[in-house]
């Protein structure tokens, strides 16, 4: 039902519908006036389509990346006379232009992964120090300057060639060595 998703329906003339899965959104982060909750993300867009007089003909879909097959059933069951076309490099050619906003949340989130980053190589040079400590050490700078990281993966030691976790956690309670490579990639969101 497309739980965990949302959807913008953005009509050739006219404003944009945004569809969200729960009635509880940040509306001081919508700049969209039409906002659709709805638990079916499909069915509550093909709602908007509808409404919007264009449940007929083509409609460019950007999602190949992220939508699920169940979520493009749903979509193209509720819309049985629109042709669902890829539209993702309409989608990816607007992206690339930033605006000066986006391009110093770029800056700043550039700013906040470098030093997490170095913080977890500064840690990990302590020998003794375990991957955990080291992940640990990174997060909490990382976190008191607006980082949600998401996962570090880590490889080191003798595996350092290759990132070898079987789950989360991405990294492990092994004790780094004095001379191990450590081997890094962590992600998130800053503000």
């Amino acid at each position: 039902s497309g739980r965990a998703y949302g959807a913008v329906w953005v009509p050739a003339q006219g404003d944009a519908t945004l569809v969200v899965d729960v009635p509880d959104y940040r509306s001081d982060l919508v700049v969209a006036a039409d906002v659709r909750p709805g638990i079916n993300v499909p069915a509550t867009a093909a709602e908007a389509i509808k409404d919007a007089g264009a449940a007929r003909g083509r409609i460019g879909l950007s999602a190949s990346e992220t939508m699920l097959l169940g979520s493009y059933n749903l979509l193209r069951d509720a819309l049985p006379d629109a042709e669902l076309v890829p539209a993702d490099s309409v989608i990816a050619d607007l992206r690339m232009i930033k605006s000066d906003a986006e391009i110093e949340a770029l800056k700043r989130a550039a700013e906040v992964g470098s030093e997490l980053v170095s913080e977890m190589l500064r840690t990990a040079q302590r020998p003794g120090t375990t991957e955990a400590q080291a992940v640990a050490a990174a997060w909490k700078v990382g976190i008191e300057l607006g980082a949600a990281p998401w996962d570090s993966a880590v490889a080191s030691g003798p595996n350092s060639d290759y990132y070898a976790w079987q789950g989360l956690p991405s990294w492990s309670l092994r004790e780094l060595q004095a001379g191990d490579i450590f081997h890094v990639d962590t992600y998130g969101a800053v503000d």
